[in-house]
């Protein structure tokens, strides 16, 4: 069919939009961790061909401009609500996204740029991994550069893993959705053990061969196993201080009144997380969000975000806000 490109793109942009509304905090600074790092993501949706996809000169061409990038600076954006808690492990699928900034996980997904991503598997907190012959023991080697943030109590050290050990086990009693991992919780589940052999290598031990299990080390479908340093036990409250190996950490926060987020200086790529830093007030009311962005208040530069949705009035051509994507003002 001449234009099935186009009613594929109409439907991808549908589902992004319920996704969005489904989740706004959470998504709102997903995609600000993309601004803020430099990814990006294609809206081209289902395809067409090359003639149909530039058909209109009206339409802003996408371009990566990533490597034009230049470090510094503050992204700001406001979010609708508070977090209950900052312990990843615990909270709903919504909540954990405002601390994926905070935390590894041991692998994710490889993000398209300019473009949906192919659903490769990348490590994150682990490096390199490999099955043995019966695909039954799974054998990955840590990064050694997971460094955290250079504050108490775990002062800029590396993440290894006996921190990886830990948090399995902590995440296996506590973790929202452990019954899609944890053997000892759900008999179907595939991890019968996950242990720490030294400080550069986990074992896993699996029921049976299953296809999707580096997926889903880093899918949020399996309940965020986040990395945790094993000082969460006993030197502070992971629900308060959400301490971790992630791009960013919390260095200020005002319950029910605003988050901020600062870069790690020893996060293991050096490449990622252009601002210094990210400051994200919580407005609940449309209006307030709605007269803060009219006079920049949560704006840097000439890059906006926001959370809720708008709609352009005919006194303000341009708009108070944008929806879930950063966008030039004119």
């Amino acid at each position: 069919m001449q234009h099935s490109g186009f009613w594929a793109q109409g439907l991808s942009q549908r589902l992004s939009r319920r996704r969005a509304i489904a989740g706004t905090g959470g998504v709102a600074l997903g995609a600000a961790f993309l601004a803020a790092c430099g990814g990006g993501s294609s809206s081209s949706g289902g395809g067409g061909t090359k003639e149909e996809k530039n058909v209109s000169s009206l339409v802003t061409q996408q371009k990566d401009t990533t490597k034009e990038a230049k470090k510094g600076g503050t992204l700001k954006f406001s979010l609708p609500a508070d977090i209950p808690n900052f312990d990843g492990h615990i909270l709903s699928f919504t909540d954990a996204q405002q601390v994926l900034l905070n935390f590894n996980r041991l692998t994710r997904i490889k993000p398209g740029v300019l473009e949906l991503s192919d659903g490769t598997v990348t490590g994150d907190a682990i490096e390199s991994w490999e099955f043995s012959p019966d695909k039954l023991t799974l054998t990955m080697k840590v990064r050694q550069n997971l460094g955290m943030p250079n504050i108490a109590p775990v002062n800029g050290r590396n993440l290894d893993a006996t921190d990886i050990a830990y948090s399995w086990d902590r995440w296996k009693k506590t973790g929202t959705n452990r019954s899609e991992l944890v053997n000892e919780v759900n008999a179907n589940a595939p991890v019968l053990s996950l242990t720490a052999t030294d400080a550069r290598t986990v074992v896993v031990k699996l029921k049976s061969p299953v296809a999707s299990i580096m997926s889903s080390f880093g899918n949020q479908a399996s309940g965020w196993l986040f990395v945790y340093p094993k000082e969460a036990e006993s030197g502070f409250d992971m629900r308060r201080t959400p301490i971790g190996g992630g791009v960013y950490y919390i260095s200020d926060y005002t319950p029910s009144s605003r988050f901020v987020y600062s870069r790690n200086p020893n996060y293991f790529d050096k490449n990622t997380a252009f601002a210094d830093k990210i400051e994200i007030p919580i407005v609940s009311e449309y209006a307030a969000a709605s007269a803060q962005l009219r006079v920049l208040a949560t704006c840097t530069g000439t890059r906006c975000w926001r959370t809720t949705s708008c709609r352009p009035s005919a006194t303000s051509p341009s708009s108070t806000c944008i929806s879930q994507t950063p966008r030039r003002w004119a």
